[in-house]
């Protein structure tokens, strides 16, 4: 994975999961409309995390991403939509430093 949190990992390999529908089914949260803008746009949650966090502006969705292992340094990416008020600080604060929300979650 990139060591630079804020440049996504080349290329986009995305793999949709079946469990998430278009809308929400109880805990499970829906599938991304359009991953690929999310992902162009999204930060690591952390330094040592696998996963990432971003926006679809287009869609207004807030979109967390969990990278599956593929080989060598390939990963595919996973995704779900979530709330703001779902987020954990840690996932709120990435993506407030980058811009992405204003402090309500409302998306830039």
């Amino acid at each position: 994975m990139s060591s630079d949190p804020e440049e996504p990992p080349k290329p986009f390999a995305y793999q949709s999961n079946r469990k998430h529908g278009r809308g929400r089914r109880g805990r499970v949260s829906p599938e991304p409309r359009n991953p690929k803008a999310a992902y162009e746009v999204s930060r690591r949650i952390s330094p040592n995390s696998n996963r990432r966090i971003g926006v679809d502006r287009e869609n207004l969705e807030i979109v967390i991403f969990h990278a599956h292992f593929v080989r060598d340094d390939e990963f595919e990416w996973h995704g779900f939509v979530v709330e703001w008020e779902d987020l954990k600080q840690a996932q709120r604060n990435a993506l407030l430093r980058a811009n992405l929300v204003n402090r309500r979650g409302e998306i830039l």
